[in-house]
This record gives C-alpha cells, structure tokens and sequence, in this order.
C-alpha cells in the first residue's frame, strides 16, 4: 500500500476554494493569478501593488490586507448584489477574481 499523506487546515481558515465557491461564476477569473492575490493578500505582508487612481487617471501604490473571513464574506455579498434583479444587466460584467482582489473591492462590501 502506497504512503498516503492528508494535509488538513490545521486552524479551520477558509480557503482559496471557499473563495471561489463564494465569487460569483465568470469566465473571466484566471485562477492561479487569483490564488497568487489571495495568497499575497492574507499573507502578514499583505500585497504591495500599484493601481489606477480613476479620478487622476494615475497609478497609486497599494497596500492590501485582508483576513480570509473578510474576502469571503464580501465575496458573498457581491455574488448576491450581482444576482439582484436590478443588477441583472450588470452580472454580464462581473469582474475575474484576480481583479476584484488587485482592486480591493472587497473593501466595498
């Protein structure tokens, strides 16, 4: 018989895979550039990234850290918000997952 290894999440933290069956489904999320966000932006270091200011049009350094809890819980809110009858014309314009992290949207929820 072959050695078999379990990996269980020893401190029963959601994961990238709570995440994702949380998000609202689009083809547009690129999972392994949204599970390399996720794990960035939970890590202790957070994630230093640069991103578009849309009232100057200009690029700004970004700090993003978030708890696992706190990412999925908005992720629910949003998936619900985009299944909303007034939102239904929009849900065609879900973002990818790998951008709805980038961006910090999470925060909006």
């Amino acid at each position: 018989m072959k050695n078999l290894h379990i990996v269980h999440n020893v401190h029963n933290e959601p994961t990238f895979a709570d995440l994702q069956k949380a998000y609202p489904r689009t083809s547009r999320t690129k999972p392994a550039a949204a599970k390399a966000k996720w794990d960035a932006i939970i890590s202790e270091e957070g994630l230093h990234t640069r991103n578009r200011d849309e009232d100057s049009g200009t690029f700004v350094d970004v700090h993003l850290k978030a708890t696992p809890q706190e990412i999925i819980e908005a992720a629910r809110l949003y998936r619900q918000e985009m299944q909303l009858p007034e939102s239904y014309k929009y849900s065609e314009y879900t973002q990818g997952l790998q951008n709805w992290l980038n961006q910090g949207k999470w925060m909006n929820y």
